[in-house]
């Protein structure tokens, strides 16, 4: 979908990293891109979760921003500036779908521009740490994990909140 050569992913840790991303991203981008807009704006509770989302609206917005914010970090903390995009609360599932691949491809770039093999070095001492003290490579780790964390809850919203049953939504 969105890569069609891995050929720039020279890096194993790096290539393996990019291609779970882009998995969940488009899993994500599935469990969404069927719901109808108005189901951005409908309050939501998930109290079992810790989270405090009022709407899907909410939601999205914050997993886009905190993927955005674990790409940059990697490169911020290098000396690098790389500009996150300004974000902005949409109406639209698809503004969501399109912010989801936009985020996706500001990571590959990054990468792609990086020149750095940081990523590959195992001794921690080669590792740069990030403000909430995880390792370099941990950040996009991290992207992944807010992906699915956040695609299991909006599966939960749509099963609870939403009423719909297993099954009677599209799985791509």
């Amino acid at each position: 979908m969105f890569v069609k050569s891995r050929k720039m992913y020279q890096r194993t840790d790096l290539k393996s990293l990019m291609a779970l991303y882009e998995k969940v991203i488009i899993e994500l981008i599935h469990e969404i891109e069927d719901l109808p807009n108005e189901s951005l704006t409908t309050t939501i509770s998930i109290p079992a979760s810790g989270d405090n989302y009022k709407t899907l609206q909410k939601l999205l917005t914050k997993v886009i921003a905190k993927c955005y914010q674990s790409a940059a970090i990697i490169f911020t903390v290098k000396g690098n500036q790389n500009t996150i995009p300004e974000l902005s609360v949409h109406y639209q599932i698809s503004d969501y779908v399109a912010d989801l691949r936009n985020v996706f491809l500001f990571t590959k770039k990054l990468f792609a521009e990086s020149q750095d093999d940081g990523i590959e070095k195992f001794a921690a001492s080669f590792k740069i740490d990030t403000s909430w003290g995880q390792i370099y490579q941990q950040a996009i780790e991290h992207a992944i994990v807010q992906v699915l964390r956040h695609k299991m809850l909006i599966e939960t919203i749509r099963r609870n909140e939403l009423n719909e049953k297993p099954g009677t939504y599209a799985t791509k």
